[in-house]
């Protein structure tokens, strides 16, 4: 049985193999060209603009040296996230990681195809649809590398079977697939919870078209499944930490993946999002537009629009453009539907004209990014290695890094250096009584080298603290931010 699924499987790979030669290139080309924080033609440029990738490779890098993340070095991101960049680095480096990326974005563009198809059987509508959704993607895939980039292919194969037994066929989803759906979903999670909005808009809708046929089994049945599934990942994440750190480790994998998060969505406000709200409100329209357009006619698209409904809703009070990665699922199908009909084109043609200047701006000054001049950065990255090795390899795991990570992540991350202080975001700290109190032991129990990015940047206790008790060691300076290494006074 096996040996047959297998052929099976590898017999419609191989009748589809120009379609995903032609994802492959899309992919490998789409990455190189927007993967601003993994591209090596972006390899001379100041990482502020792709900070949180950095962040996220910094994390790879501290569990193949051993540490556990949430417990040594802390980011408020899903575990999975942070094996993804430990797996690249594995493999070799950034360039690992940039493959993986183009794996992950080929076999997402695979999926939307035979979603595409499930809609139109025009070619040219197919490849049209995913076309413009990448054209999207441009403006929202930011600096690559991101939780969302990593949910798309586990957000859109659950779509994929849903319209494909429920829309096309007319029939209950196989169990076989309601428990990928779950392990899909578990994922998801793992990588950001958020992410796994526009599943769960399915899922619900699901769970409703049930409830309105009064078919109670199979609401039970794909609850049961789903769970099943979805309890796989967490279960095999929740080893792997206990393993790792004991009961610690759980604690850390529950509070930096869910309960941190509600902090900082409770704290955070909405001035510290995206502050070009015209813009985001046109990305609104081109997300609710398909769905009220084919509200009327096409009643089993309406899972379509609960599932923009809940995204909208998972965003929360804090956007970024980002966030908005998690909807290209959808709309690529809204656009396959809307191409099926004259004047819908028209609609979607003028909308995404409507688009053009802020996303041909955003295009624009990525690419422009690229022909920047590598020295200057080179330069500073090589001076900064040069101070880290001054310091004796035995302390070189004790620095701390206060709030140089927009500066020098990369550094550090060539370097295999990482923190052994819980805290890896300083302005994390406001948020949570929880990481404050690892402030206050910190201050106890200081570490011999501290690494701090300008002093614009630190608040006047700790300025005070630093000039208590450490003394300068070395400063390096990137763009206008001066980079200073402080060690301990003994």
């Amino acid at each position: 049985m096996f040996f047959h699924e297998t052929m099976k499987c590898l017999s419609i790979l191989w009748r589809h193999k120009w379609e995903m030669l032609c994802c492959t290139l899309l992919s490998v080309a789409f990455v190189l060209l927007f993967s601003t924080g993994t591209s090596p033609l972006f390899a001379g440029e100041w990482e502020p603009r792709h900070i949180d990738s950095s962040i996220f490779q910094m994390l790879g890098v501290a569990i193949l040296n051993g540490k556990v993340p949430y417990v040594d070095i802390f980011d408020h991101k899903g575990c999975i996230l942070f094996f993804i960049n430990a797996l690249g680095y594995l493999i070799n480096g950034k360039a690992g990681l940039l493959c993986l990326q183009m794996f992950n974005l080929a076999a997402t563009l695979m999926i939307w195809l035979r979603t595409t198809a499930l809609f139109t059987a025009s070619r040219w509508r197919q490849w049209l649809s995913l076309l413009l959704t990448l054209w999207l993607l441009t403006f929202t895939f930011e600096d690559g590398n991101l939780s969302e980039e990593w949910s798309l292919p586990w957000i859109s194969l659950p779509l994929y079977y849903y319209f494909r037994y429920r829309y096309v066929q007319h029939e209950d989803i196989p169990t076989s697939r309601l428990f990928i759906i779950g392990i899909a979903s578990g994922i998801i999670a793992f990588i950001r919870a958020n992410n796994a909005a526009p599943v769960l808009g399915i899922l619900l809708w699901l769970l409703f078209d049930y409830a309105r046929q009064q078919r109670w089994r199979y609401i039970v049945r794909s609850i049961v499944v789903v769970t099943i599934g979805f309890l796989l990942p967490i279960l095999a994440s929740s080893l792997w930490f206990y393993a790792k750190a004991g009961l610690t480790g759980l604690d850390g994998l529950w509070y930096g993946t869910f309960i941190f998060n509600l902090e900082y969505m409770k704290n955070a406000t909405p001035s510290e999002g995206s502050t070009e709200l015209a813009t985001l409100l046109r990305l609104a329209s081109l997300l609710l537009l398909p769905c009220l357009i084919l509200w009327r006619r096409h009643w089993q698209i309406l899972p379509l629009l609960m599932a923009f409904v809940i995204t909208l809703l998972a965003t929360g009070r804090v956007i970024y453009y980002h966030y908005l990665t998690i909807y290209a699922p959808l709309w690529v199908i809204a656009i396959a539907v809307i191409l099926r009909s004259q004047w819908r084109t028209y609609v979607l043609s003028a909308v995404l004209l409507f688009l053009l200047p802020d996303i041909g701006g955003k295009v624009w000054r990525t690419l422009r990014h690229a022909q920047e001049d590598p020295a200057p950065y080179l330069a500073f990255k090589q001076e900064f290695c040069d101070i880290v090795r001054s310091i004796p390899e035995s302390e070189r795991d004790s620095l701390w890094n206060y709030n140089a990570t927009h500066v020098c992540a990369d550094c550090l991350n060539d370097l295999h250096l990482t923190q052994s202080n819980l805290i890896l975001f300083r302005y994390h700290l406001h948020i949570s009584d929880r990481m404050a109190a690892h402030k206050h032991a910190l201050q106890q129990e200081s570490p011999r080298w501290v690494l701090v990015a300008d002093s614009h940047f630190i608040r006047p206790d700790d300025q005070q603290f630093l000039d208590a008790h450490y003394s300068r060691y070395a400063a390096t300076r990137q763009g206008q931010v001066n980079v200073t290494f402080y060690h301990r006074k003994d």
